[in-house]
């Protein structure tokens, strides 16, 4: 396994439409693809760290954060490429475009001591 300390970090950003049902059917619809794609991408180049999602506070309600470690950058092209083989995430990701009006995603390179 790759340390959190080395490699790069995926931030990523999805603002959904606003309503109460909302995030939780974006948490079932991610759930349910997501065992898909960690079964088919057997790179070991990439963890999920955490999802998380805006109750108040600065950003958007209805915001969903999720959070990746990679073990390079070319790592994450490996694992996404590797994911693309994954149906059960790649109609997650489908259905979950359609709750969202904003995505965006950010590679982050950590500090070493």
């Amino acid at each position: 396994a790759n340390s959190p300390a080395h490699g790069v970090y995926e931030l990523r950003r999805y603002e959904l439409q606003l309503g109460y049902s909302t995030v939780p059917r974006f948490r079932d619809l991610y759930a349910a693809g997501l065992v898909d794609k960690l079964q088919t991408d057997q790179t070991g180049e990439s963890q999920l760290i955490s999802l998380m999602y805006s109750e108040a506070g600065a950003a958007p309600l209805n915001t969903v954060i999720e959070l990746w470690h990679h073990s390079s950058i070319d790592g994450s092209q490996r694992s996404r490429a590797a994911s693309r083989a994954a149906s059960k995430w790649r109609q997650a990701i489908a259905d979950i475009a359609s709750l969202a009006h904003r995505f965006e995603t950010q590679l982050l390179l950590p500090f070493h001591s």
